[in-house]
């Protein structure tokens, strides 16, 4: 795996039943619905997107509100979380 063992791409599926999927590919945050994601994967149009400046920010924010216990691999969360990797 490049990047020392980080994936590039993680795609997140709310357990929320949330009609939307987050979609990280690099430092880049994309939102989609979850038909278009479905159907058109990266390729589709996203509901929203965040720059790297912008996730940076947010990084930031929930690291410390998180706080640096939950900075654990996503891919090692097992069936806490419901997502892809590298696909």
């Amino acid at each position: 795996m490049p990047n020392g063992g980080v994936p590039m791409h993680m795609v997140l599926y709310p357990k929320d039943c949330s009609p939307y999927v987050l979609y990280c590919k690099g430092g880049n945050l994309f939102i989609y619905n979850r038909e278009v994601w479905d159907k058109e994967k990266a390729n589709g149009k996203p509901f929203c997107s965040v720059n790297t400046d912008e996730a940076a920010a947010l990084a930031w924010f929930l690291k410390y509100w998180l706080g640096e216990t939950a900075l654990v691999p996503g891919y090692k969360m097992g069936n806490t979380i419901n997502a892809d990797f590298d696909f």
